[in-house]
Formats: structure tokens, C-alpha cells, sequence
């Protein structure tokens, strides 16, 4: 069964359930109502009893009002009443004639002196409701009217309704049906649209995106979803396509140049290898390495994998160790890593990852630095509760065009693609800051170079 059919019998299924509770709440109501109205007629013609009785003499007489009133039910053709009256000990003084009594009978019925009691009898086969009227006429003790009438009106008027019910019933079910099925349709039909669409999405065509209905509902907010969900998912597959392929285009320079040293080895003509050889073989190798560790945590950090661990770190003793371990390769290429005053501050960190990322933007600093060149790492206030570190190097810098794309993996400046490196560095930097809460930025170094930014929030305990 297909969620058109589900829906429409869902909606069938809902419809009966409110058209039974309906019918049952009118029911109650009917009979409420109805059995109040027989109550009100039952009081009317003990009224119109009363109003026969007289007393002369001391002694009780009767009007011609019984006979009157059992001609008149009958000329109405109404159901049949019964109508007594007893004296004050319940003897029977006067009773219609289709009304038999028996002490038997009159004593289960309720007296009261002072108030009318109704009574629920079997009478000849019928559910019949009974009225006992106590009557005061001047004497020592009140007589009693008894009137009674059957139940039959009360449930042929009820059972009228549950035919007239049960006739329109099914014809309201298959409406209900059919209009859900209709309805259903239309409705469905922007989601059968998506299908076909996603039908014809794989990995090697992801620019296809599903129709967007115009009527601004679930069904259109689902669409808009998928379609950011299928942008995001180009994106990434687009990313891991160009990772892949400068991945392989890195590792394969590297493995080249190993591969003529081992040929060499092979060939006996491994004696010519000097040392000069083998500094340039284990470049390649820690080259290799750098660029698998560097995959290595991008996968993790994609993946979800890695956990930051956060505790109160001091900002400033983290930079001083980061910037002593960058020294001597700095001095290497006739660097100055000058730093300015430091104020001790605490920022809520990974220690571990946050010396990660601050050793790459060093690394980063330093390879794109000019030789007898100067870079500046501080440390200052940037809004309330932030601190920034700046560091600033006097390398080719970027563009405006270029500083968005310098985060994402394998992107290089156009002024830094004869330099050595994987490109991976700044996405893993980039990852590790937005974990910490915080945001990377680039800013132009006048008159040259680039200044990178790392904006964090400060531990609560400053």
C-alpha cells in the first residue's frame, strides 16, 4: 500500500471515529432530551387529573377527565397512558382501563407526601416511566395521581436517528475515501516529483536539484532542505576530488625521487650516493609524512572522531613554548620572530590542539617569510570577553578575492605555489579555532605580507 492509499484510509478511519463519537454524543443528547420531555408531559397530565378531583362531603369525586383523556391519546393516535388515582391508604379509587393494578405492583412504586417520584417500571412488556403526584385536597392525608407512559416513543425516535445514521454512514466513508485519495494526490505529488528527481542523482551528477513547489509549505522547506543538502554534498564531494587528486599529484614528486634512489640501490649503482643523497631522501620521506598526518586529521576532524577536550589554558605561556620551538627553523632562513608584551590570560582550550594550531600558522609564517624578514605575534583584546593573536609576516600575502578560499584543504595563494607545504595546514587550523568557540581571519600586512588572526573566547575566570 503506497503512502497516497495509507493517507486516504488514514484519513477514513479518522473521519468514522469522529462520525461514531458524533452519533453517540447526539444520542446522549436525544435521550436526555427526550426522557425530559416525557417527564414535562407526565407532570402536565397529572395537572390535568388534579384538576377533575374534587372532594364533596368529605368524599372524593372524579370528573369525567380519565375517560377524556384516554379518548384524546387515542384520537392523537399517541402511545398509550396510564392513569390512576389511589386514595390516601394507595387503594386504587379510579384507573383508566388499560391499566390493571395490582398491590403488587403499587407498592414498588415511590411515594413521597411532598414531592413527585418518578419510577422506571416494566408495564406489560414495556420499559414504562411512572409518575407518583401527591395531591392535597383539604383532607387529613394527600391522595396519589399515578400517570405513566411507555418508553416507545423515546426509542423509536432513537432508533429513527441510528437508521438515518447508518444510511448516510457509508456513503460519507467512501466520500471521505475518495476526496482524501484526491486530495492526497494533489498534495503528493510535489514528493513523487522529488523522487523522480533524486532518482537521477549520483555521485558522478550532483548538479540536478529537485523541484521547489511554490505553495510554501513542509513539502517546499523539504526540497529547499535537500537542495542545501545536495549543494553541501558537491561541495564536499568536488572537495574531496581536488584533495584526492593534489593528494596524489604531492605524493607522487616524493615517491618519484625515492623511487630513482632505490632503482639506483637496485642496480649496484648505489655507491655513488652520497650524503647530500640521503638528506634529500629522508626531505622526501618526513615530506610524505607531513602530508599523510596532515589527511590523517582531516579525516578525523570530518569524521567527528576527535573530542576537545576543554580546561583553562594560559594564552600566553602556550605562545611563548610554541614561539621557542619555531626558533631554530626560523634562524635557518634568517628569521626574527620578535614578540610583543603578552598579558597573562586564560582561554577555555584543548591545550593539545591548540598548540597544534598555532604551530602550523608559525610553520606557515615562516615559509612564506622572505629571508633577514620579521614576524610579530601578539596578543589583544577583541570585544568583550575575546582575545585575539595576531601574527604578522612580511610574506607575498593574498588577495581580497583569495582570503575566503584560504581555509579549505589544498589551497594555496597564488603567490605561494612554488612554495614546499600540502595546503592542508589552515583548514586543520581553521577546524581546531571554530571547535575552541572562536573565528580565523586574514588581514593585508602593509606594506606586505599577511596578518592571520585567531579571535577566542577568554576562560570565565578572567
Amino acid at each position: 500500500m503506497n503512502l497516497q492509499h495509507r493517507v486516504a484510509l488514514g484519513t477514513s478511519l479518522v473521519i468514522s471515529v469522529v462520525l461514531l463519537t458524533f452519533l453517540i454524543l447526539v444520542l446522549i443528547f436525544l435521550d436526555r432530551r427526550l426522557n425530559a420531555e416525557l417527564d414535562q408531559r407526565l407532570l402536565s397530565e397529572a395537572h390535568s387529573v388534579g384538576l377533575s378531583l374534587n372532594v364533596t362531603r368529605g368524599q372524593l369525586t372524579i370528573n369525567e377527565a380519565i375517560e377524556w383523556m384516554e379518548a384524546h391519546h387515542q384520537d392523537l393516535n399517541d402511545e398509550a397512558v396510564y392513569i390512576a388515582v389511589l386514595d390516601s391508604n394507595r387503594s386504587p379509587v379510579r384507573s383508566s382501563a388499560n391499566f390493571p393494578l395490582t398491590s403488587l405492583f403499587l407498592s414498588r412504586l415511590g411515594y413521597s407526601p411532598d414531592q413527585d417520584r418518578f419510577t422506571d417500571r416494566m408495564f406489560l412488556e414495556e420499559k414504562t416511566r411512572f409518575l407518583v403526584h401527591p395531591i392535597e385536597l383539604g383532607l387529613s392525608r394527600p391522595f396519589w395521581i399515578v400517570i405513566g407512559k411507555s418508553y416507545s416513543m423515546v426509542h423509536h425516535t432513537l432508533w429513527q436517528v441510528l437508521k438515518i445514521f447508518f444510511l448516510v454512514f457509508p456513503i460519507a466513508i467512501v466520500l471521505a475515501f475518495l476526496g482524501s485519495t484526491l486530495v492526497s494526490r494533489q498534495s503528493l505529488r510535489p514528493i513523487k516529483a522529488i523522487a523522480e528527481t533524486a532518482r537521477t542523482i549520483t555521485a558522478s551528477d550532483l548538479t540536478q536539484r529537485v523541484p521547489v513547489p511554490e505553495t510554501e509549505d513542509d513539502i517546499s522547506q523539504l526540497a529547499e532542505v535537500l537542495n542545501d543538502l545536495l549543494d553541501r554534498l558537491e561541495a564536499t564531494i568536488t572537495s574531496l576530488r581536488s584533495l584526492a587528486a593534489n593528494a596524489s599529484h604531492d605524493i607522487k614528486t616524493p615517491v618519484t625521487i625515492l623511487h630513482t634512489y632505490l632503482d639506483r640501490l637496485a642496480s649496484g649503482k648505489g655507491n655513488g650516493i652520497t650524503g647530500l643523497d640521503v638528506g634529500a631522501f629522508q626531505r622526501e620521506l618526513h615530506r610524505i609524512t607531513h602530508i599523510i598526518d596532515h589527511l590523517a586529521q582531516i579525516a578525523k576532524t570530518d569524521s567527528g572522531a576527535v573530542t576537545i577536550q576543554k580546561a583553562p589554558v594560559w594564552i600566553n605561556d602556550l605562545l611563548f613554548e610554541e614561539v621557542e620551538r619555531a626558533r631554530s627553523q626560523a634562524q635557518k632562513r634568517h628569521l626574527t620572530l620578535k614578540v610583543e608584551d603578552l598579558p597573562s590570560l586564560t582561554v577555555e582550550g584543548d591545550e593539545h590542539w591548540l598548540h597544534q594550531a598555532f604551530e602550523n600558522l608559525l610553520e606557515n609564517a615562516i615559509k612564506y617569510s622572505p629571508e633577514h624578514g620579521t614576524i610579530r605575534i601578539g596578543l589583544e583584546s577583541c570585544g568583550p570577553d575575546r582575545i585575539c593573536v595576531a601574527i604578522a609576516d612580511e610574506g607575498p600575502g593574498v588577495s581580497e578575492e583569495e582570503k575566503d578560499q584560504l581555509i579549505q584543504p589544498y589551497y594555496r595563494g597564488k603567490d605561494s605555489q612554488n612554495a614546499s607545504g600540502s595546503g592542508l595546514g589552515l583548514s586543520i587550523v581553521n577546524w581546531i579555532v571554530t571547535q575552541h568557540g572562536g573565528s580565523l581571519s586574514f588581514e593585508q600586512n602593509f606594506p606586505k605580507g599577511l596578518i592571520v588572526k585567531v579571535s577566542l573566547p577568554l576562560s570565565q575566570a578572567d
